[in-house]
């Protein structure tokens, strides 16, 4: 009998601790270093950012681009209540919506992102969640409604889209307050 273990990453004591319990003499094999240096934007991604004075005028915006743009997408936000404002914004609108976050039972996630990769939503509303791990193909921009709290976990959610040599749009929605962070991120 042959054990297997894939991860997307092996960091922090309970997921080694099971490695150890489950492998017999594993052989391990590492892609990158795992540190931040690894990380890296697709090729054929598209960088956009819009000011808004405030979540009034983000809604706005989001509202607009949606409307022009077609192709599914991603809006990522920051936390469940962000979640739950920004898909009755949506819904009001017309358009079609699932949502993401943390505390969902597994069978509510595969719910939404069946109704997603199905087209039954063509937007997902997701907190980090789904800035890796999940493979969501056909995704044409990411929306980042809230600004990531840093580089790392924006090219996680700017990876959503431009994959497998398809191109794609990353577009940030920026508050005043924000504009040191995208800075940060654009050096990054």
């Amino acid at each position: 009998r042959q054990n297997m273990l894939f991860s997307a990453t092996l960091e922090g004591y309970c997921i080694r601790e099971f490695a150890t319990r489950v492998l017999d003499d594993p052989f391990e094999v590492r892609l990158g270093t795992g540190d931040d240096a690894d990380e890296k934007l697709p090729e054929n991604l598209a960088l956009r950012a819009y000011y808004a004075a405030g979540d009034q005028q983000k809604v706005k915006i989001l509202l607009q681009l949606l409307s022009t743009v077609t192709g599914r997408a991603i809006v990522f936000v920051k936390t469940r209540d962000r979640i739950q404002k920004v898909h009755s914004s949506l819904r009001r609108a017309g358009i079609s919506c699932a949502t993401l976050q943390g505390e969902l039972s597994q069978t509510e996630r595969n719910a939404a992102l069946r109704r997603f990769k199905e087209s039954e939503a063509r937007v997902l509303i997701a907190t980090d969640v789904a800035a890796r791990g999940l493979d969501l193909p056909e995704v044409a921009t990411v929306y980042n409604f809230d600004m990531p709290g840093n580089a790392t976990i924006f090219v996680h959610r700017a990876g959503r889209t431009a994959r497998a040599g398809e191109s794609g749009v990353a577009v940030c929605l920026v508050a005043a307050d924000q504009l040191e962070l995208l800075e940060r991120i654009e050096r990054y």
